[in-house]
């Protein structure tokens, strides 16, 4: 069946805390391929702009 590919993504940026420790526990047994963006994008669909 051979190594399980998991793509991560988020939307508190690549420097999450959580984010990079998710990352270290599935590379031990998986390829991982990580997506986020450099800066926090949190809750940013609820913004209004002008």
């Amino acid at each position: 069946m051979g190594t399980p590919r998991i793509l991560l993504t988020n939307d508190d940026g690549i420097d999450a805390v959580g984010f990079r420790a998710m990352y270290d526990a599935l590379d031990a047994f998986a390829d991982v391929t990580a997506v986020a963006p450099a800066e926090d994008q949190s809750a940013v669909g609820r913004k209004l702009s002008r």
